[in-house]
């Protein structure tokens, strides 16, 4: 008969074809998706299915970049695919502690945005940096992560 097919119980819902059978849906969490449908004759079915979502937060931070102009490695940020939302802040360290670069609201894998080995203009010579960042996933969670950097030449 005539069913409609109305799903609910999760973050998002994209019918795939026009009656609604065929969906794709995304769950941020853990839930219940739940699908309730009555025909023409007043006759109900429930259907529930539960979602478990493990989430996992990938990004690539290069360990070593080298900033010479031959526009190959110049510049260093962060790299993550698209469940990294936006990199809120990056701050690069020299080995005392002092702060040589700092970014904010960056696009990930936007290497124009990223560190070029400089602080006030004046290029650095091949050390180790260390550096301290926040990255925001689509799910609205910010992790800080850190290591080190090898700038060479």
């Amino acid at each position: 008969g005539n069913f409609d097919y109305p799903w609910s119980g999760v973050d998002s819902v994209v019918c795939l074809n026009p009656e609604c059978t065929e969906v794709e849906v995304f769950a941020f969490n853990p839930s219940e998706l739940m699908l309730q449908t009555t025909n023409e004759f007043g006759c109900t079915a429930i259907d529930l299915l539960q979602i478990d979502v493990r989430k996992t937060r990938p990004l690539y931070a290069p360990t070593a970049f080298s900033p010479n102009g031959d526009a190959n490695n110049d510049f260093w940020t962060l790299f993550g695919p698209e469940v990294v939302e936006n990199i809120n802040y990056i701050k690069i360290f020299d080995r005392w502690g002092n702060l040589v670069w700092e970014g904010k609201n960056l696009t990930p894998n936007d290497v124009s945005q990223g560190w070029d080995g400089t602080m006030n203009g004046r290029a650095f010579n091949p050390a180790v940096f260390a550096f301290v960042a926040e990255v925001l996933y689509i799910d609205g969670e910010a992790f800080v992560v850190s290591g080190d950097i090898n700038l060479i030449k």
